[in-house]
């Protein structure tokens, strides 16, 4: 019978053999416990190697994810630039004639200039490159846009100003 602050903290064990109980309170023994403790220690210690294991798992598993999401920015990386580089290859293409204005053909300015610049604000050559998703190194590029910035501005449908370009 447990003592009385102790009556409701208790757990009886019953062991398939005699010879368990008197193993158990070897262990114990020369673990230098008695026989309950010895049971709540090793008990403790094996859920502490789980939560080890668990938090191991977990350390693990978040480690190769990091990993996991640094290839993926760098894919994404990569396929922004690439993605970057084909908007500007067809840009250039839509726009060639600008390149070469002896050319017979139909002249088109580029739908997305205009409406970017329509939508209000001043906006400085590099944001209109940017937003139309166009490499800022290339100089065809560049080369276009500016010729039909100049062509949109001598019919005085736009004008440059300190800050960038402005629809009137």
């Amino acid at each position: 019978m447990p003592r009385p602050e102790h009556a409701n903290r208790q757990f009886i064990v019953y062991f398939p053999t005699e010879h368990d109980l008197e193993r158990w309170k070897k262990l114990a023994k020369d673990a230098g416990f008695p026989l309950s403790k010895w049971i709540y220690e090793t008990i403790e210690a094996k859920l502490a190697e789980q939560d080890s294991k668990l938090k191991d798992d977990i350390i693990r598993d978040l480690s190769k994810l990091k990993e996991d999401n640094q290839k993926l920015k760098d894919e994404l990386r990569l396929k922004s630039l690439a993605l970057e580089k084909c908007q500007t290859d067809l840009f250039k293409l839509r726009h060639d004639v600008f390149l070469h204005p002896q050319q017979p053909g139909i002249i088109r300015y580029s739908e997305e200039l205009v409406e970017l610049l329509k939508s209000g604000g001043a906006w400085s050559g590099s944001e209109i490159m940017k937003s139309l998703h166009i490499d800022p190194k290339d100089s065809d590029a560049i080369k276009i846009v500016r010729k039909q910035l100049q062509e949109l501005q001598d019919f005085g449908l736009i004008k440059e100003e300190a800050r960038g370009w402005r629809w009137i």
